[in-house]
């Protein structure tokens, strides 16, 4: 049976392929509109020499250290032509480390065409003696898992501490400078944006002017356009984005639930959930639903017994958020 029918007839199904130390678990569902005639190769490179050394010296300048002695690529070719993405669909590799980590120290990364790390989805476990990484990725890059040991003077003794150096040691939360993480500062539409992007594992993409209101030369413009490619924002009726409004909390938790559809587990919305909330009159009808998946998820918590609907939301807010969101996600620890 070709590759392409047993996709039609057993979704679920997968390819596992394992070497060296590492494998990689392609969902048949991907291949279901393949021609039958078509070929499929995966190839998964070890990286050695000076590209694993410069690889490893970037890690250090940019204060990581890497756990895995040869970092990995991975190519999968259709007929000849090379398939980086996967139409959404997160793809399963793991490696093995020889000890064990803290997962709150270290994270799986991929790795751009500057040798930039950037965080994906990566769960630690413990297998007989060794430590196995599953990483959940939508794309095919080079991979490897790198720890750090990042903290901020300014979130001594405040409540969001775990959570935002959780993040920050995964590369997904930056500070305002090398020490200070500004916590009760104000996120924009853009800077969340961008913050989600992250948190799935995305390639930045700059398509064009999406919106009459971000520029190709903006910072943000790779991250709203991959938030767009995603499905995670739209923007408005008048064609702007916004992207330097403060996002609101109803914006956020919007945003939030579009992501848990694209990473596989789109909460219902049971409405009664917000009727515990003292201001849920206050909640946008286009964000109900929203709110009552994120709060039934236990994403959203709510201030003092109010959602706070029209509330500008923190960068601690936010990074507490996107770790819920993530662990719901079963996308970290």
């Amino acid at each position: 049976m070709a590759a392409s029918d047993r996709a039609g007839s057993q979704p679920n199904a997968i390819v596992q392929i394992k070497v060296e130390g590492t494998s990689y678990s392609l969902p048949l569902s991907v291949l279901k509109n393949v021609p039958r005639d078509a070929v499929i190769s995966i190839t998964i490179t070890k990286i050695s020499g000076k590209r694993n050394d410069d690889l490893n010296n970037e890690a250090g300048k940019q204060g990581l250290q890497t756990l895995l002695k040869n970092s990995f690529d991975y190519h999968f070719n259709l007929n000849g032509n090379e398939v980086t993405e996967f139409n959404g669909h997160y793809v399963v590799r793991t490696f093995s480390l020889p000890s064990k980590v803290d997962p709150n120290h270290a994270t799986a990364v991929w790795v751009d065409a500057n040798n930039k790390f950037h965080f994906i989805p990566s769960i630690f476990s413990n297998s007989n003696s060794l430590m196995e990484v599953t990483i959940h990725s939508p794309h095919n890059s080079i991979y490897t898992v790198i720890q750090s040991n990042k903290s901020f003077t300014d979130m001594n003794n405040h409540w969001a501490k775990a959570d935002v150096e959780l993040l920050a040691n995964k590369l997904i939360v930056y500070g305002v400078t090398d020490t200070r993480f500004a916590p009760d500062h104000f996120v924009t539409r853009a800077e969340f944006a961008a913050l989600l992007v992250r948190s799935l594992g995305f390639i930045e993409v700059n398509s064009g002017q999406l919106f009459k209101d971000v520029k190709a030369t903006d910072w943000y413009a790779g991250a709203v356009g991959a938030a767009y490619k995603a499905g995670l924002i739209a923007g408005n009726e008048d064609g702007t984005f916004l992207p330097n409004e403060k996002i609101t909390r109803e914006q956020m938790v919007v945003m939030i639930a579009r992501a848990l559809k694209v990473g596989g587990k789109e909460q219902k919305a049971e409405a009664n959930v917000l009727d515990k909330f003292s201001d849920r009159a206050e909640i946008a009808d286009w964000a109900a639903d929203a709110a009552a998946q994120t709060v039934n998820a236990g994403i959203i918590q709510g201030v003092d017994s109010t959602f706070a609907a029209k509330k500008n939301a923190t960068r601690a807010q936010s990074a507490a958020m996107l770790k819920r969101m993530l662990q719901y996600l079963q996308f970290i620890n």
